[in-house]
């Protein structure tokens, strides 16, 4: 057997290892056994069944795995799918990102709100944090991208991001609507967040 086989086979073991203890992690904090778990290529969601993307699920800490599932299981159960379509739908609506800058408010608002009943979670969810907020990296990032970064950590309470000028005095601008979209109890009052958010945005 040459060691790549070897190599690719313990890879799967460990893989696969993972993906149990994960499943049994969410199965635990949602009350429910039926729940499937798998990694994939992307993420998704479907009655009963959380697919997180992953490309190398033997590789490196598991905790920002982990991170994702708790995620995704918020997602789940947030029950959101009829918001998303909203959101979505306002995109349409000749308002370009809507729907992603939504998502991105929305991924605080769940993780607060896990955080909020699991205190440990923090941590879990603080590993998918780049070093130093991404340092000088997040200034050549494009526009979009770091406004849909700067809602997330502005929403989760992590401040000093080096964003460009313009975008850092957008998101001080929006600060009040931020925190109160990514500390609502549900969905729908995240998206009137982001309604009240989103004209600021446009320029």
């Amino acid at each position: 057997m040459s060691t790549t086989t070897s190599k690719a086979e313990t890879d799967e073991r460990l893989a696969e290892a993972r993906r149990l203890r994960l499943e049994r992690l969410l199965q635990c904090t949602a009350r429910d056994y039926h729940l499937h778990f798998a990694f994939s290529d992307g993420d998704r969601l479907g009655r009963g069944r959380i697919l997180s993307k992953a490309e190398a699920p033997a590789q490196g800490s598991i905790l920002p795995l982990k991170a994702n599932a708790l995620r995704l299981l918020g997602h789940l159960k947030a029950e959101s799918t009829d918001v998303l379509r909203q959101a979505r739908e306002e995109e349409q609506q000749d308002h370009p990102g809507f729907a992603a800058l939504w998502h991105a408010l929305e991924n605080a608002r769940i993780e607060n709100r896990m955080v909020e009943r699991w205190p440990g979670m923090r941590t879990i969810f603080a590993s998918r944090l780049l070093p130093n907020l991404g340092g000088s990296l997040v200034r050549v990032m494009r526009w979009s991208d770091q406004l849909r970064l700067g809602l997330y950590l502005e929403g989760r309470g992590y401040h000093g991001a080096q964003y460009v000028e313009r975008v850092r005095q957008v998101l001080e601008t929006v600060a009040d609507d931020i925190r109160q979209g990514a500390g609502a109890e549900g969905a729908p009052a995240a998206l009137e967040a982001m309604r009240r958010i989103y004209p600021a945005l446009i320029p």
